[in-house]
């Protein structure tokens, strides 16, 4: 079973690879997107993360099947006074989360 997961961002992502639950490799991924955050930023940050997994594919000469699972971080508010920051700024991750979705579409996504 391989295990693609990620934590997404528009200006960069951590993402993690395992496969039957053994770490394989572990990375900051920088997307090409200096500023904004729409749907053309999105879809950058998507194929920098597809551009890594596929450089991994490639290092392993092709050992590492597609994956399985994409697991994906959620981003949620939580609201109240304890909160920080303006949460439209975790809209477009989103749209990350929906282009990976997209990208990775045998892989059941949780």
């Amino acid at each position: 079973m391989i295990l693609f997961a990620i934590d997404p961002g528009i200006r960069g992502s951590g993402v993690a690879l395992f496969r039957d639950g053994v770490l394989l490799a572990a990375a900051y991924v920088k997307s090409s997107a200096k500023e904004g955050s729409g749907p053309r930023e999105c879809a950058n940050a998507a194929r920098a993360i597809v551009a890594w997994y596929q450089s991994m594919r490639i290092a392993t000469a092709g050992s590492i099947a597609p994956p399985n699972i994409l697991a994906l971080e959620i981003p949620q508010t939580y609201g109240g006074r304890s909160s920080k920051g303006d949460a439209n700024d975790l809209m477009p991750l989103w749209g990350v989360q929906g282009a990976l979705a997209a990208l990775f579409a045998d892989a059941e996504v949780r």
